[in-house]
């Protein structure tokens, strides 16, 4: 009973969690279970149909035609194969749709997480679980479902079918049921443990390529190719055993089954003879009895082969358990004041869930606008962690930001962190062209505010340079561009939004002599309206800024006004 109970809270989590996908689509499903019944009935006609006919040709029975039999025969078979043909139809339409849309449920909750999860996601993991999991899914709605509902009802309508046939009989077969459940309750959850690690191993697996394909330059300048291929074929080692595992298991669970059934239909053969013998059965009667008991035995055997499926496809829930148990960022939040004045950071605490030790302690700072202010520090110092706090990445464990004397948190995220304009030391691209790159995530920009753009993080000149200029495609995170011209359009990406703060988080390191004088140049030109938060080694830069700060030992504090 316990199993039987887990199995339907799994079942009732999946209903719940994919719930407006799931009813969305429920006019295929409705339409599909309505079919499962008609060929049901329709299947479950055949045995008493062909018993009749074969009692009408050994002259048992003359109320009715050998033609009148055989053209009620053919139209029960072309029946149910019309009914399979448009069921599996329906079921393939509501799988399709109700996936796509669970895809879509899943990946806008999940860009919606905070960055905590991702640092401790990974992300070729993520991604086999939103890919394989989800087949597993359309699997169970397209093929599994519909197959649980149609077997059932063969064994109902069948059995109804022998108690009419023969009582005794038909209770010497349920004899054997009892022990199927058994049987099926014990090696299914085998089945659905070995195939939840099997799963684990492969998104293992998926995280290994990517990872390894994105450091194939770390992975051939260190020789360490044979070291990556014993990794990956020790991961995919356990994925086959564990695999062959679940199949075998499987196996056992339908030879099991099928042996328990045999048994019981030779003692039903060896009894049914016998009243043969005693005029008590025709041959029509046998032959229905045996054709309704095949279809139980094949129900059975079917049942128990999703049974397996199901318990397979069930390994997933506590994937989609982890997946859905994390909360969203709150991006609700009051609408941003007209005029801003003030950025404060009131005695704030910071560690990272990875790490207990405190990163930030005890940070006092005031930024107001139109102000330039400089961060120097030791790598590691905390100088990134700051700006992360700042766009409301993380929350302190202690302190507060506020903006105007009001905590950040109590605003609209997304128009919150549309303040800024942030450029990273880390820079990262998308694999479209150049003017994707730059004018992203806004479509509507016209070519002009893209050049001007360009022009200003003097990235224009050497894009002209490129055969399809602003139309060249960079590659996966601009593989193909120099680390300073990649720096160059993050710059621009940023400068294009016209934020009312930019953050440049070492986004120079990688500038050239010529291309530095051209961005100290335009940042001595950005408008006093405009907040501007430098961290930066290069103090051509920090020159240039009001208030310079550095983070030492945790602690922040000015060291030029």
């Amino acid at each position: 009973m316990h199993k039987i109970k887990a199995l339907r809270q799994d079942l009732s989590f999946l209903y719940r969690s994919f719930k407006l996908p799931i009813l969305g689509n429920r006019k295929y499903f409705i339409i599909g279970v309505f079919l499962v019944l008609c060929s049901g009935l329709s299947q479950a006609s055949l045995p008493y149909l062909i018993g009749r006919l074969v009692d009408v040709l050994s002259g048992k029975d003359i109320g009715v035609s050998i033609l009148f039999c055989c053209c009620i025969l053919f139209t029960a078979f072309f029946l149910n194969t019309l009914f399979n043909m448009i069921k599996s139809y329906c079921f393939l339409v509501f799988a399709e749709k109700t996936t796509v849309e669970i895809i879509q449920l899943l990946f806008s909750k999940i860009i919606r997480y905070p960055i905590s999860f991702f640092d401790k996601a990974q992300v070729g993991s993520l991604s086999s679980r939103l890919n394989n999991d989800i087949q597993s899914l359309k699997r169970l709605f397209s093929d599994q479902v519909g197959q649980l509902i149609f077997h059932p009802l063969i064994i109902i309508f069948c059995l109804c079918d022998l108690f009419i046939v023969n009582f005794k009989l038909t209770l010497l077969l349920l004899l054997t049921f009892p022990l199927i459940l058994k049987i099926s309750l014990i090696l299914g959850d085998k089945i659905k443990e070995l195939s939840r690690e099997a799963y684990n191993n492969y998104a293992e697996a998926n995280h290994i390529l990517a990872e390894d394909f994105m450091l194939i330059r770390v992975i051939k300048s260190f020789c360490s190719e044979e070291r990556e291929e014993n990794k990956y074929n020790g991961v995919m080692y356990e994925i086959r055993r564990k695999s062959v595992a679940a199949s075998f298991t499987g196996t056992l669970l339908q030879f099991a089954i099928s042996c328990l059934l045999l048994v019981g239909l030779f003692l039903i053969m060896l009894y049914a003879i016998y009243l043969i013998q005693q005029s008590k059965m025709t041959a029509g009667k046998l032959f229905e009895f045996i054709m309704c008991t095949i279809f139980i035995v094949n129900a059975i055997s079917g049942i128990s082969s999703i049974f397996a499926s199901i318990m397979h496809t069930l390994g997933v829930v506590v994937t989609f358990r982890n997946l859905l148990d994390v909360k969203e960022e709150n991006e609700l939040g009051r609408f941003l004041p007209d005029g801003l004045h003030k950025l404060l950071f009131d005695n704030v605490c910071f560690a990272y869930e990875s790490r207990p030790e405190i990163v930030l302690n005890e940070v006092n700072l005031a930024i107001h606008v139109g102000e330039r202010v400089g961060i120097i520090g030791e790598s590691g110092g905390g100088k990134s962690t700051l700006v992360q706090l700042l766009l409301r990445f993380y929350q302190p464990i202690s302190g507060t930001i506020l903006l105007d004397g009001v905590d950040v948190t109590k605003f609209s995220l997304k128009d919150y962190r549309k303040l800024f304009g942030v450029v990273s030391q880390s820079i990262e691209l998308f694999s479209g062209s150049i003017k994707d790159n730059i004018m992203y995530p806004d479509t509507d920009k016209v070519d002009e505010e893209i050049i001007a753009a360009a022009r200003c993080a003097c990235a224009h000149d050497f894009i002209e340079k490129l055969p399809d200029g602003y139309d060249t495609v960079i590659g996966e995170n601009g593989i193909s561009l120099s680390g300073g011209q990649r720096q160059r359009i993050a710059i621009a990406r940023a400068l294009i939004r016209r934020p009312k703060i930019i953050i440049l988080d070492e986004a120079t390191s990688a500038l050239d002599q010529e291309t530095e004088q051209c961005i100290n140049s335009f940042l001595s030109e950005i408008s006093r309206d405009t907040t501007l938060i430098v961290l930066s080694h290069r103090m051509s830069i920090i020159r240039q800024m009001d208030k310079v700060y550095e983070i030492k030992n945790k602690i922040i504090k000015e060291v030029r006004t």
